[in-house]
């Protein structure tokens, strides 16, 4: 049966799933306009969904259910509280307190962006990056904006326990110290811990057939730092050199 018909019939049909959908604008669309379709989201701590949505933005979850808060903490992550939170885990205080505190929010682990009480979902918790001295950068953040600039192909940030940031990017420039002038004019509105210092170029793009792309073509960030694991150590103990902007940065 067409989805036409559908409409026509004006049959409800439900959609269970697990894991990251994108659908093409067009189908969507078409979609939408013809079943009212809507979209909850959720996870196993709560009873039923947090969100519902069913807006044409790419990206955008949607706004909570009537009964649920919602809230953004100051790094960035998505709260829930209400009835539908679990109580906790059974004889596991510890991991409780881990997942819901004091006020009773939910720690989603999701990293969100919210305007107007819509929710858009840009990564996880446990993606971010933290540096040595403690600062955390959301690495897919950066990425999309170095990302900007066409000399980039891909670009991978780390960091992870270091003092400063490097990036791994396929290139077909091959000055990594332009690379480095280059990506930080893209992070211009980061904070200022949040700038390249050193870089390793790639030439080999990754891919799926690979092993370094997911089937939905994410980057599969454990799988490229152990594939290159020696090109990161020689570009943090490479000397440091000064890029065109001026600033001090390290180069592979």
């Amino acid at each position: 049966m067409r989805h036409k018909e559908l409409a026509w019939t004006g049959v409800s049909v439900p959609v269970v799933g697990q894991g990251t959908y994108r659908m093409e604008y067009d189908r969507a669309d078409e979609c939408v306009d013809a079943l009212k379709a809507g979209l909850e989201v959720g996870m196993t701590h709560v009873d039923t969904a947090e969100l519902y949505g069913s807006g044409k933005v790419e990206e955008l979850v949607g706004r909570a259910l009537e009964g649920i808060e919602l809230r953004c903490d100051e790094h960035g992550e998505l709260l829930a509280r209400g009835p539908n939170v679990m109580l906790g885990y059974w004889n596991n205080p510890e991991a409780t307190a881990a997942m819901i505190d004091k006020d009773g929010w939910l720690h989603t682990g999701d990293l969100v962006t919210m305007c107007g009480g819509s929710v858009t979902i840009t990564g996880r918790i446990k993606d971010i990056l933290v540096l040595s001295n403690g600062e955390k950068l959301p690495p897919t953040d950066a990425e999309q904006a170095i990302l900007r600039d066409a000399a980039f192909e891909q670009a991978m940030v780390v960091g992870e326990g270091r003092h400063k940031l490097g990036l791994l990017a396929v290139s077909k420039i091959e000055d990594a110290t332009q690379l480095c002038a280059r990506a930080n004019a893209q992070l211009h509105d980061f904070p200022g811990y949040a700038r390249i210092c050193h870089v390793a170029r790639l030439a080999e793009p990754w891919t799926v057939e690979n092993g370094l792309l997911t089937p939905t073509l994410k980057i599969k960030r454990r799988e490229i730092e152990k594939r290159f694991a020696r090109e990161i150590e020689a570009m943090y103990a490479a000397s440091n050199v000064r890029c065109p902007s001026g600033e001090r940065n390290g180069v592979a």
